[in-house]
């Protein structure tokens, strides 16, 4: 739990600063509107993923939730890409760029997030020192 609510809060210091860089370039309401739209898109995305993939299904096995996470990050730039802008008239540079934004920002601190509460090695199996292996002949 302590990995999760400390990645939701790092999204969402993530999510400021691209609505930030985002107002700041943003000329016009559309385009306002798109950054809005992508931010928010982004943090759903990131933290309902990091909870149900490395807090809840996955915990022991990083590597995996990483693997599945990045599949669905570039499922959800498509989806957005292909089928929800078109549909909404939303700008789609503002909104891919800052949607890009926040998965790239929060996937610099999820390697972080991931050794918050990990289990050191060894300590499942108990033992207490590194494992090593003899072969007798």
């Amino acid at each position: 739990m302590k990995r999760g609510a400390w990645y939701t809060v790092a999204a969402a210091l993530a999510a400021v600063v691209v609505v930030m860089i985002g107002r700041a370039m943003a000329d016009g309401d559309a385009a306002w509107s798109g950054v809005r739209a992508g931010v928010a898109i982004g943090v759903a995305v990131q933290v309902v993923g990091f909870w149900v993939l490395s807090v809840w299904a996955l915990p022991t096995r990083p590597v995996l939730a990483h693997g599945a996470g990045m599949m669905t990050r570039l499922l959800v730039v498509g989806c957005v890409a292909l089928l929800w802008l078109p549909r909404t008239g939303l700008p789609a540079a503002p909104t891919l760029l800052s949607l890009v934004g926040v998965f790239f920002l929060t996937m610099l601190v999820e390697p972080v997030a991931l050794k918050i509460g990990a289990p050191q090695a060894g300590v499942a199996s108990g033992r207490s020192g590194p494992v090593t292996t003899s072969t007798r002949r």
